[in-house]
Formats: structure tokens, C-alpha cells, sequence
């Protein structure tokens, strides 16, 4: 699910590099040697956002690490997410993040760092109105789920739950789809794990019963020309994950979701 931009804005983050300097000779073949030149749209708590004057987010943090790790200084780039491949395909940006999903279709334009989030879907239960349904195993051809149009959770509601006679009831917004659960209209929602760990817990007897892991996947999209740049991106991330840096960070942002990282074990789809 995407979101409104803000006015293009330039955000220079400099991560205590202890060799990277500005006008010094290109590493890899950075847009601005030094510099590891990134695009986000900005906001989209908890990846990228200001607060209190200060660019954040867990986007903001793990990238500025890994450029640290290369010896490069990270700086941001707000970007209306629509053109994000773009410009790094054509070489505006080094990379850009910003929740993006690895698709084939976004591969075929931009190398991909990663991934360093896994996207789950979730069920999501009035536990009040339908205490019965404890897991995707108890719908039944009574019951109805609502799905969010164009998302990932739509496409395997359909190809999953569709089979076995549950009724699906489509909307584009997901604010919608939590009212009719709240209100016991539907049995239940499938929903982005992330949307739902800040919903869920202000709305009225709504409770996650099971997560479901649909293969989404967040990357760094890198300039395909760049190849040393994309070797370098990827040692670094390892080396984060296996020195516990990666968690160290992922801890710090309450709004991701708890099956959201990497190194957590996976549920079944």
C-alpha cells in the first residue's frame, strides 16, 4: 500500500564514516563520489519519517549502517514513490528503498539488495463475534472475509480461500475493512502484518489468530550498473545480520511487525 509524497526535499545523513569523504575518488560508482545517494518517500512510519526535525525510520537506519560498512555516507532523497525504479534505473539515484516489495517486474529494471523485511499478511478475528475462528482452517462457505483491493493478501485470499467457499468482500480502503470487522459484518480481515499491529490494538475485541507468510519481500533497489555497489550492499547487510546489528535496529521501531525481520522464524503459509 503506497501513500501521498511531500514536496521533493534533500535529507544528508552522514554516518560517521571513518574513510569517506565528499569529492574523494568513486567507490563503486556512486552518483556523488563518497556518497551513497538513496531515494525514500517520506512519510511512511515506521520505514522513513521526520520527527522532530530529524529524518528516521528503520529504512533510515539500517541504510546509513550499511553505508557506514562501505565506507560511504548515506544521503536521502525524497521521492514520490512511483518514481523511485525509475530514477535508479536511469541512473538519478544510486538506490531507493521505502518498503519496496522484490517483484519480477521491478527486477527486470533495478538489482535488489536484500531482502531485510519480511512482509506477512495476518488473519485478523472479531473475538468477540466469532470466538470460534481461531485460524484460516475454521472459515467455512458461512463466512466472509474482506480483503483490501490490489494487495498481496487479496491475491491469496482468492487463490486460497475461494477454493473452499468462503465468501470474499473487496475494498480499497483499509480503514473500511476494519470498521465492518469491528462491527460484525465480516468474519474476519486479511491484512498487512505491519497495518494491523497499530490497528489491532485500538480497535474494540480485534484479535491477529494467525500470520500468513505470502512470500512478500522488501529490498534496496541498486542501479544494475552499479554490480560492485550491489556485492558491497549485500556483504554489508550479512554482516549486520550475523553481528546482531540488524535486530539491534529492528528492536528500536515499535510499529514493525513481530514476524517482520529477517531473522525471525517464519510462519507457514
Amino acid at each position: 500500500m503506497r501513500r501521498l509524497g511531500i514536496p521533493a526535499l534533500l535529507f544528508i545523513l552522514v554516518s560517521a564514516c571513518s574513510q569517506g569523504q565528499s569529492g574523494s575518488d568513486s567507490r563503486y560508482g556512486e552518483r556523488d563520489p563518497g556518497f551513497l545517494t538513496v531515494g525514500l518517500e517520506i512519510p511512511f512510519e515506521p520505514f522513513e519519517y521526520e520527527a522532530d526535525g530529524t529524518l528516521t525510520g528503520f529504512d533510515v537506519d539500517l541504510i546509513r549502517a550499511i553505508a557506514e560498512e562501505i565506507n560511504l555516507e548515506a544521503q536521502f532523497v525524497s521521492t514520490d514513490f512511483d518514481q523511485l525504479v525509475e530514477r535508479v534505473a536511469s541512473g538519478g539515484l544510486d538506490a531507493a528503498a521505502s518498503a519496496m516489495r522484490i517483484t519480477e517486474e521491478r527486477e527486470q529494471q533495478v538489482d535488489f539488495v536484500g531482502p531485510y523485511y519480511v512482509a506477512n499478511q495476518v488473519l485478523i478475528v472479531n473475538s468477540r463475534l466469532a470466538p470460534d475462528v481461531g485460524s484460516l482452517e475454521d472459515l467455512t462457505s458461512e463466512d466472509t472475509v474482506v480483503v483490501q483491493e490490489e494487495t498481496t493478501g487479496k491475491d491469496w485470499a482468492e487463490e486460497n480461500l475461494i477454493p473452499k467457499g468462503v465468501h470474499l468482500q473487496n475494498l480499497f480502503e483499509a480503514t473500511a475493512a476494519f470498521d465492518l470487522l469491528e462491527s460484525g459484518r465480516v468474519t474476519a480481515f486479511i491484512s498487512d502484518e505491519s497495518l494491523a499491529t497499530t490497528e489491532v490494538n485500538n480497535r474494540s475485541g480485534l484479535r491477529v489468530v494467525q500470520t500468513i507468510d505470502t512470500g512478500e519481500r522488501y529490498g534496496i533497489a541498486v542501479n544494475p550498473s552499479l554490480t560492485r555497489l550491489v556485492t558491497a550492499m549485500n556483504q554489508a547487510l550479512e554482516k549486520l545480520i550475523a553481528d546482531g546489528t540488524y535486530d539491534k535496529i529492528y528492536s528500536t521501531y515499535e510499529g514493525l511487525a513481530p514476524n517482520g525481520a529477517v531473522t525471525a522464524r517464519q510462519p507457514s503459509p
